[in-house]
């Protein structure tokens, strides 16, 4: 559900495709804000660049661990907090 301007995804709209559904902002068919839920339990919820998690957001794991800060290229790149399902952290 969404809205498409110039043959692409374009403003706020949801896409499930078969391991995760992505809700939030589009431009030019690219995910820009929003939040992904994947097929294994984990949330993200953030900033996206060329469809894929990059700037700030938020990682919760279905096992229990969180990760808050920077993300590059899908993965933790920067200034970040990892937390544990313990309740052990790294900054």
């Amino acid at each position: 559900v969404g809205q498409f301007h110039q043959d692409h995804f374009w403003g706020q709209g949801c896409r499930t495709l078969g391991s995760y559904t992505y809700r939030g902002w589009w431009i030019k068919g690219k995910c820009q804000q929003g939040t992904c839920t994947y097929a294994n339990g984990d949330l993200y919820t953030g900033e996206w660049l060329n469809d894929q998690p990059e700037g700030q957001g938020q990682l919760v794991c279905a096992e229990g661990q969180k990760y808050c800060g920077t993300l590059l290229e899908g993965k933790f790149h920067g200034f970040g907090v990892m937390e544990w399902s313990d309740g052990s952290t790294y900054e």
